[in-house]
């Protein structure tokens, strides 16, 4: 049999086996938590820089598109939706219209 220092001493390096062991665990476990956190953070920033690179190319398309006359006249016809191939856009200033012809034979 072993004496009781001796006990204490086997005792004593479990203990501290078991305590540094456990502290090795929670600096793996936080390590590991800190690592899916920033992986997370990458693909999304990742996925934020694809979004900006796809919204760069339409714009720049556009800007492509607008800065050519046959380009344009298309956009803006496509936005007012008032126009066809063959018209075109006349400005008509404010000029006073003539009174109606029942007003002026009464």
């Amino acid at each position: 049999m072993t004496s009781l220092p001796q006990l204490a001493v086997r005792i004593g390096g479990i203990v501290a086996a078991v305590a540094v062991s456990s502290l090795v665990l929670v600096q793996y476990e936080g390590i590991a938590v800190r690592y899916l956190t920033l992986k997370h953070e990458v693909e999304q920033s990742q996925a934020d820089i694809d979004g900006l690179h796809l919204k760069l190319r339409r714009e720049q398309a556009r800007i492509n598109r607008l800065s050519d006359p046959r380009g344009a006249i298309p956009e803006i016809h496509d936005k007012l939706k008032e126009f066809g191939p063959d018209e075109e856009m006349i400005y008509v200033r404010g000029v006073p219209s003539p009174p109606p012809a029942w007003e002026s034979s009464h």
